[in-house]
């Protein structure tokens, strides 16, 4: 009955997709875990956020395939596993796939006009166009600053900061270094930035306002749109202007109660922080203290707000362009991040703040649509969901499944589970259903480890189930359901590897 009710579900909304093709409005966070309103936080200021969630879906149980940007971006943007990308770091995607028909480029083959601002792919994989294919308008730079407006220098405003990276740099030119490797080599990289500047003073207020000027070019389009609109924050360093500091209290926050190793877990689920420990005002080495784990809650907070203040100009401008009642909305995060929990600052595991992201679909178009989903869906998905919401048909070679129905109805499951993957000590595989994570870590053809974390008893990940006997039976369903997502999608090249010799 359930799946007969999903297929309704999906020929309905495919009809609907096909009677007129939608603009889309594509805005994407970098490092953002769903530490919004909609999510049931009750500490972030996300008004402008939320008010976008009230009117879509929201994924409670979204993940990425990879928590690091590069992988995660080039993933979601070709609807292929980093595997089969072969993106498992910071590679260029079309050196490796030089035949990848990523979503924006597809639609732009389906007559879609194309182009965005800010950080959709991660730089590092692209061209210096990012990926020039995918455009059928090139793609632009973040706006200049206003009159009277001061450029951040290197992403920094603090004023006595700017005397001194001025300073390095005016030395490093006597050693024959650009600005950049200067700075970079000065130790004057601060975790945190804190300036009474208006939004327009740091990069992102810059990208909200080319992502403005965007849709007034394009609503009169003769064609419909897909608008890229990336913000940096709230990566590291945690810099935002002072107001959105001033909207919360240092003392409010209160550190992870739980900041071990999970008893009896795999090594390879936790690293040494080294992202966060290349900024001043972090630690080198050991623990952190109370402090400074207040400071960068504040930090990232502030930031979250700043961001959300920034999605609230662009989504005002949709409104005033008359395009709002025709543009699907996507609003997604690149990956999660760690803010202490395992003592853990920084993305780049295979845990549950790593993966997990915040995944928001609008369509104006479905008047009944469901207001959020506990069912897990990955960002392999969105491609072809972007695909049946268009009546463009997908490229046949697509890793995901189209989690359309999810729109209408939030007791649908479109995956046994939503598939995540990371290097380290191995590769680790792993599983989210809706109540567990379940991780098998592999190398050259053997299964070194297994996790299990049931989120129901144990939220916070501190034991390890899976070598419990009375969790054999739940590890063999697990493990199972694994292979037989990971045979789906055909892109978990080195988990193959595992099945084929266990055979």
């Amino acid at each position: 009955m359930q799946s007969y009710r999903s297929f309704v579900v999906a020929l309905l909304l495919g009809t609907v997709a096909m009677a007129a093709k939608p603009n889309i409005l594509f805005i994407a966070v970098d490092d953002l875990k769903p530490i919004l309103g909609c999510y049931g936080d009750t500490t972030a200021i996300t008004p402008n956020i939320d008010r976008l969630a009230s009117r879509g879906t929201v994924f409670r149980n979204a993940h990425c395939q990879w928590a690091v940007c590069g992988p995660s971006r080039s993933s979601l943007m070709t609807g292929l596993l980093p595997e089969t990308t072969g993106v498992v770091g910071f590679q260029k995607m079309r050196k490796l796939l030089p035949d990848l028909v990523t979503l924006p480029q597809h639609l732009r083959k389906n007559g879609y006009e194309t182009t965005g601002v800010g950080k959709i792919y991660d730089y590092r994989c692209v061209d210096k166009q990012s990926d020039q294919q995918s455009w059928s308008i090139p793609y632009r730079k973040a706006a200049a600053s206003p009159p009277g407006v001061q450029a951040a220098r290197f992403g920094y405003q603090d004023p006595d900061l700017r005397r001194k990276i001025d300073a390095v740099v005016t030395e490093g030119k006597k050693r024959k270094l650009n600005g950049w490797q200067s700075f970079s080599q000065s130790k004057l990289k601060m975790v945190t930035d804190c300036a009474d500047v208006p939004d327009e003073g740091y990069g992102d207020g810059l990208v909200a306002l080319r992502a403005v000027e965007l849709l007034g070019e394009l609503k009169d389009a003769k064609k419909p749109f897909f608008l890229g609109v990336g913000f940096y924050k709230p990566h590291l360093p945690f810099n935002a202007p002072k107001k959105y500091w001033d909207l919360y209290d240092r003392n409010q926050f209160e550190i992870h109660p739980f900041q071990k190793h999970a008893e009896g877990s795999s090594p390879g689920l936790y690293w040494e922080c080294g992202e966060a420990r290349s900024y001043s005002g972090f630690p080198d080495e050991g623990p952190v203290s109370e402090e400074t784990q207040r400071l960068l809650m504040h930090g990232y907070h502030a930031c979250v707000s700043y961001i959300d203040a920034q999605v609230g100009k662009v989504m005002t401008a949709l409104q005033e362009s008359g395009l709002a009642e025709n543009t699907v909305i996507v609003f997604w995060g690149d990956h999660g991040f760690h803010l202490g929990d395992h003592g853990l600052w920084g993305k780049h595991t295979n845990l549950e703040q790593a993966s997990r992201v915040p995944l928001i679909i609008v369509d104006p178009r479905s008047p009944k649509q469901a207001k959020a989903t506990n069912s897990p869906v990955q960002f392999l998905d969105i491609y072809p969901t972007l695909c049946a919401m268009t009546g463009v048909v997908p490229p046949e070679e697509l890793q995901g499944k189209n989690i359309a129905p999810l729109l209408l109805d939030t007791e649908a499951d479109v995956h046994a589970g939503a598939l995540s993957l990371f290097r380290r000590r191995g590769r680790g595989y792993a599983l989210r259903t809706r109540r567990y994570r379940y991780i098998e870590w592999v190398q050259d053809g053997k299964l070194l480890s297994r996790d299990l974390f049931d989120y129901e008893t144990d939220p916070m990940e501190t034991v390890n189930l899976a070598n419990d006997e009375q969790h054999a039976a739940l590890v063999k369903r697990l493990s199972a359901d694994l292979a037989a997502a990971a045979r789906h999608t055909g892109g978990c090249l080195n988990y193959e590897q595992y099945l084929e010799a266990r055979k």
